[in-house]
């Protein structure tokens, strides 16, 4: 099994073997989020596969968005990577952390 396979895998495994939850998996502190798609976040193909859920998946996304949102940001605070932090705010369309 490749290393890319191994953790699509485990998100699959941690996301209750749904695919769609593994591709709006949340907890951003994961060190294997930003691999999910067996691609890292810089990378275009990881960009298309989170712009094409967003579309297919609106009422999800603006779920999530509501979960960093709520208690002043704390959660989108929490977000340690600040390459991930940055990702996430340009997606959801929220303020970046300054």
């Amino acid at each position: 099994m490749t290393r890319s396979k191994a953790i699509r895998a485990k998100c699959l495994e941690c996301a209750g073997g749904t695919s769609k939850e593994a591709t709006l998996c949340h907890v951003f502190n994961c060190p294997l989020w930003q691999y999910r798609f067996a691609n890292s976040l810089k990378s275009s193909e990881f960009t298309l596969r989170m712009d094409g859920a967003k579309k297919r998946f609106p009422k999800e996304f603006a779920e999530i968005k509501i979960i960093l949102l709520e208690g002043n940001m704390r959660y989108y605070h929490d977000i340690q990577d600040k390459d991930i932090q940055v990702y996430v705010a340009q997606l959801y369309g929220i303020k970046p952390a300054i």
